[in-house]
């Protein structure tokens, strides 16, 4: 994984994706990378269903519900993408969970809470205007 990242840092996204594919597994955090690998490749389909493996794979990983919200912004599904951050900022309320969440994905509590306020979310549930841009941590 941390040669995938690597390769998404580089801009190599065909290549990190080859290499990620034989990797993927029950593994939520190599699934987090994929979809976020597809996603700067334009494979909108292939990073929506990475995502959601890897959601389901780590249903209480704030950054799994982070990079759920980045492919629901590319695809237009704006309320989803609301949701998965407002889940995402309740569990970095409610757990222990340090700043850094998946030593291969490199993105941080602040991150997700940057994001969630440039869509209007908080963990009361309130939303309004803005946007987050998903790329590869």
């Amino acid at each position: 994984l941390a040669r995938v990242r690597r390769l998404a840092d580089l801009g190599l996204f065909e290549e990190a994706r080859r290499l990620c594919e034989q990797i993927l597994g029950p593994d939520a955090e190599a699934e987090l990378l994929m979809a976020l690998v597809c996603q700067a490749l334009g494979d909108i389909g292939a990073a929506e269903a990475a995502a959601r493996r890897g959601l389901a794979a780590a249903p209480q990983s704030p950054a799994a519900h982070y990079v759920h919200a980045i492919i629901c912004l590319r695809t237009g599904l704006t309320a989803q993408a609301r949701r998965s951050l407002r889940h995402a900022i309740e569990l970095l309320d409610t757990t222990e969970e340090g700043g850094h969440l998946g030593t291969h994905l490199a993105i941080e509590a602040g991150e997700i809470r940057q994001a969630a306020r440039r869509l209007g979310v908080g963990s009361t549930g309130q939303a309004g205007a803005g946007g987050i841009h998903g790329r590869p941590h």
